[in-house]
């Protein structure tokens, strides 16, 4: 609201797991501050490459470690920890058990290796589908809070 006036408008309200679109039929994936909610971020990223056109882009802004002074005090989220439940198929309700939490919270904690090695595990699958690099800030310039990438879709 400081921002801009009012709120931004929601263009699709759905589970990031399960986006009720067609496939390639978006120009692009844009979410700030989620991935962290997400039980299984990697679920979702092959979620969002599903539906992003080839070309498209998916723009990602996550906290930076220091932001949460609870996230300040864990360690980063390992790959195999993502890798485990993207096999499972967490959910919130599995995922919030195993770690004690009552509600949603941080399930995971992010680094800008970290993105990257998720990144590099995603291209290593064979999805028909590459994502690449296109954008990235240490420092997030939308509220200097979060590590921002900006991958470009690459369909085969």
């Amino acid at each position: 609201m400081s921002l801009c006036g009012e709120w931004a408008r929601i263009d699709i309200a759905a589970d990031a797991h399960a986006i009720p679109v067609a496939d390639s039929s978006q120009d692009f994936v844009l979410h700030s501050h989620v991935w962290s909610y997400l039980a299984d971020p990697l679920g979702a990223l092959e979620e969002w490459t599903r539906v992003v056109r080839d070309g498209g882009f998916i723009y990602i802004i996550v906290p930076k470690r220091d932001v949460v002074a609870y996230d300040a005090a864990r360690r980063v989220t390992p790959l195999s920890v993502h890798v485990r439940h993207y096999g499972l198929r967490s959910t919130h309700e599995s995922r919030a058990a195993e770690q004690g939490l009552h509600g949603r919270g941080h399930y995971s904690v992010f680094s800008p290796s970290s993105l990257r090695e998720m990144v590099d595990w995603f291209n290593r699958m064979d999805w028909h589908c590459q994502l690449r690099e296109a954008g990235f800030q240490e420092t997030d310039d939308k509220v200097g809070n979060g590590h921002a990438m900006v991958l470009r879709v690459r369909k085969a």
